[in-house]
């Protein structure tokens, strides 16, 4: 129920709003730590031990898949403007082909911006994800991969 009813409102808008500071990262993670203590059988496990098993992915994880989502349309095409995010000078691909311009800013507020936030990790993904035939066979290849930094 919390997957179809409660999730949608917690991830609306994912790639336009991201939380800037850690205590609204907390909190709508707290939302989710509140609707998996509600059933009686995992009640008194740990939240992590909650989410595994009943096989939820923590938000912070789910916010990263949407964004590179995202970023695997904009990569192959799926959106026209591709001007967005970038692509690395040739000169710079040393990993995959699929390497996008790292860019800087100075203000911590862009820091947050979805074509700032996103090149250091796509940049990161193996070619094997990246290469995906299918937004499908991305997203599953995605999860079979899962970076330490966005375990959950």
């Amino acid at each position: 129920m919390f997957t179809s009813l409660v999730r949608p409102y917690l991830e609306y808008a994912n790639t336009v709003w991201c939380p800037r500071y850690k205590k609204d990262l907390e909190q709508t993670e707290k939302v989710q730590q509140r609707s998996t203590k509600l059933i009686h059988t995992v009640q008194d496990m740990p939240y992590q031990k909650r989410l595994q098993f009943m096989d939820l992915p923590s938000l912070v994880y789910r916010r990263y898949r949407g964004d590179m989502t995202e970023v695997y349309k904009f990569i192959h095409g799926i959106y026209t403007s591709i001007h967005l995010l970038p692509r690395a000078p040739r000169s710079a691909l040393k990993g995959h082909e699929y390497k996008l311009k790292k860019r800087y800013c100075r203000s911590q507020l862009k820091e947050n911006f979805f074509s700032i936030r996103v090149g250091n990790l796509c940049n990161s993904l193996p070619c094997e994800v990246l290469s995906a035939p299918s937004t499908n066979t991305f997203k599953h290849r995605l999860d079979n991969y899962r970076p330490k930094e966005v375990k959950g």
